[in-house]
C-alpha cells in the first residue's frame, strides 16, 4: 500500500461507505496495520479501526450494505464515528499528488508531511503521498469520488486536490508560491471560483459487448452505464464527448442484438451528449466462424455499416475506421489492400491532411496482448498453446496495415478482440486495446470485471496523454480498480 492507498480508504470511511473500508483494508491484517499507524501520525483515532476480530470478518462477507455492517461493532464506536464524519464535512478536503518526474522541486515539499501538516486549520484537512510513484504502481483500488479528479489529471501532477461537498478542483502546482496561492484561495473561500481551459477532449473505448437477450447484458449495461456516469461528472471539458466500440457489438447478428446496440448507442449519445464511432468484429457479421452470410445477417451487416472516415474539424482529428473482417476466417481478421486503397482516395480529399491527428479504429489486433499483473493469469498464457492462440485471432495481414500506418505517420491504434485492456507502444506507434466492456470477464480471485478505457486529448500539445483502463466489479462487493498508463 502506497500513502494514495491510506489516503483513499479514510475517505471511503469517513465520505462514502465504511462497508467498503472494512472490506477492503480492514480485513487484511497488513493493511490494518499500515492504516492504524497512518491514523496515528494524522492524530486520528477511530475505535472502529480497533475491533475488527476473526468472528466480525467472517460476519461481514455476508452483509449486504454499510448498515449491516456497522452493526457489527459498539454503540461507542459507531458514534464515535458519525460525529468524526460530521466535523469532517465540514472541512475543505486537501491531497498533494506528488508529480512521476524527480526533477520538480515542490515535490521534496509534497513529501514533507509536517510541513503539509502545518497547513491544517479548523476548516481544511490536509493529506499527501511521502514518494513519487513509478508507473507500475498506478493501480488505484475502488477510489473514492473526490479522487478521480484527481486521477483524470494525473499527467498535470503535481498538484493539489480540494472538495468539499460535492465541488471540485484540480490546481497545477510547479512553483512553492503556487502553493500559497492556493490556499488564499481556500481561506477565502474562493477556490471554486475558476473557469477552466477547454484544451483537452476525452475519448471512452468500449469494445466487445456482445450484446444479446438476456438479463445479463441489461445487468450489465447498467452497471456500464453507472460507471461511466460516474467518470464523466469529473470531466471539465467543452468539447463533445467521443465514443469508440472496436466491434463484436452483438454476440451474433440477429434483429433483436441490433436493436439492443443501436438503442445503446443512442442513450450514449443523449445521455452523455457524446458522438458513436464504431467498427465491426467477427461476432456482428459470421455464423460458426466462416463468412457464410444468411439474407438476413447480411441487411443487419448492411444496416450497421457507416463511413470509413470521420472528419472532426474543429478539433483537427480524423477518425479512419477500418473494417478487419474483409476476408478474415474463423476469429482471424484481414484488412485487404482494396480497402486500403479506397480509404487512400478519401484521406487524398481531405486538404492538409498532416495537420490531423489521425486515430486509426479496427477489430482485430496487431500484436500479441497480456494480462495485467493484478489480473489471474491463465496456464495457456505462458506456454506454447497460449501463444499459438493468441496469433490463431490477430490480423493475417498486419504487416500491410502497418506499412499503411506509417505511411501517414498514423500515431493511433484502438481495438478489441482479445477482451482483455491494453495500452503498448510500438515504435512511434501507441496501441490500445480495450477489453469486454459488458458481456466476457477477466478475473481477479472472485472478482470478474468488464472493462472500457478513458483517454484523454490534449489539443495544446497534440496528443494523447494517457489511457486508464476502468475496470468494473461485476459481484455485489461494487469493487473498481483503474490502471493508469501514460503516454
Amino acid at each position: 500500500m502506497n500513502d494514495y492507498d491510506v489516503i483513499n480508504a479514510y475517505y471511503q470511511l469517513i465520505f462514502n461507505n465504511s462497508r467498503y473500508f472494512v472490506l477492503d483494508y480492514l480485513m487484511d491484517e497488513t493493511r490494518r496495520t499500515i492504516i492504524k499507524e497512518w491514523l496515528t501520525f494524522n492524530d486520528i483515532h477511530l475505535d472502529i479501526v480497533d475491533e475488527i476480530t476473526e468472528g466480525i470478518q467472517r460476519d461481514i462477507l455476508n452483509d449486504n450494505n454499510e448498515e449491516d455492517t456497522l452493526r457489527h461493532f459498539s454503540k461507542n464506536a459507531v458514534n464515535q464515528l458519525q460525529a468524526f464524519k460530521y466535523s469532517e464535512n465540514r472541512k475543505y478536503q486537501v491531497v498533494f499528488f506528488s508529480g512521476l518526474d524527480e526533477d520538480y522541486e515542490v515535490n521534496q515539499i509534497f513529501s514533507n508531511l509536517d510541513y503539509v501538516r502545518s497547513l491544517q486549520s479548523d476548516k481544511i484537512r490536509t493529506f499527501t503521498n511521502r514518494k513519487i510513484l513509478f508507473e507500475s504502481e498506478l493501480l488505484f483500488q475502488r477510489p473514492y469520488s473526490a479522487l478521480i479528479k484527481g486521477i483524470l489529471n494525473i499527467e498535470k501532477w503535481p498538484g493539489i486536490l480540494v472538495f468539499k461537498d460535492d465541488r471540485y478542483r484540480f490546481i497545477k502546482i510547479r512553483e512553492p508560491e503556487h502553493i500559497e496561492e492556493a490556499f488564499e484561495m481556500i481561506d477565502n473561500d474562493t477556490v471554486f471560483d475558476y473557469r477552466f481551459e477547454n484544451t483537452d477532449s476525452y475519448f471512452f473505448h468500449l469494445s466487445d459487448l456482445h450484446f444479446k437477450n438476456n438479463k445479463a447484458t441489461e445487468k450489465h449495461k447498467l452497471l456500464l452505464l453507472s460507471s461511466i456516469d460516474q467518470i464523466i461528472k469529473k470531466i471539465d471539458s467543452s468539447y463533445q464527448t467521443k465514443f469508440l466500440i472496436t466491434g463484436d457489438l452483438m454476440n451474433s447478428p440477429t434483429v433483436t442484438n441490433m436493436y439492443q446496440v443501436t438503442s445503446f448507442m443512442n442513450l450514449l449519445k443523449k445521455r452523455f451528449g457524446g458522438k458513436v464511432d464504431f467498427v465491426l468484429g467477427n461476432h456482428d457479421i459470421i455464423t460458426h466462424g466462416l463468412n457464410l452470410f444468411r439474407t438476413q445477417k447480411t441487411k443487419i451487416v448492411a444496416y450497421l455499416l457507416g463511413d470509413s472516415i470521420r472528419v472532426i474539424e474543429n478539433e483537427k482529428i480524423i477518425i479512419v475506421k477500418i473494417n478487419s473482417m474483409v476476408e478474415g476466417n474463423f476469429a482471424r481478421g484481414s484488412v485487404g489492400q482494396i480497402q486500403l486503397r479506397e480509404i487512400d482516395e478519401e484521406l487524398e480529399a481531405i486538404e492538409g491532411l498532416r495537420d490531423y491527428t489521425m486515430i486509426v479504429m479496427l477489430h482485430h489486433h496487431l500484436f500479441p496482448i497480456r494480462r495485467d499483473e493484478f489480473l489471474k493469469q491463465k496456464w495457456v498464457d505462458n506456454i506454447f498453446i497460449g501463444r499459438y492462440i493468441d496469433n490463431s485471432k490477430a490480423l493475417i495481414d498486419s504487416d500491410l496495415l502497418l506499412y499503411w500506418l506509417k505511411s501517414y505517420d498514423a500515431k493511433y491504434v484502438f481495438h478489441g478482440h482479445r477482451h482483455l485492456p491494453s495500452c503498448i507502444r510500438h515504435g512511434n506507434l501507441t496501441v490500445v486495446s480495450a477489453g469486454s466492456s459488458a458481456q466476457s470477464y477477466v478475473k481477479e480471485d472472485k472478482r470478474h470485471y468488464l472493462s472500457y478505457n478513458i483517454l484523454k486529448y490534449s489539443h495544446k500539445h497534440r496528443k494523447f496523454r494517457y489511457c486508464i483502463s476502468v475496470y468494473e466489479d461485476v459481484k455485489k462487493t461494487g469493487g473498481q480498480r483503474l490502471k493508469v498508463t501514460l503516454i
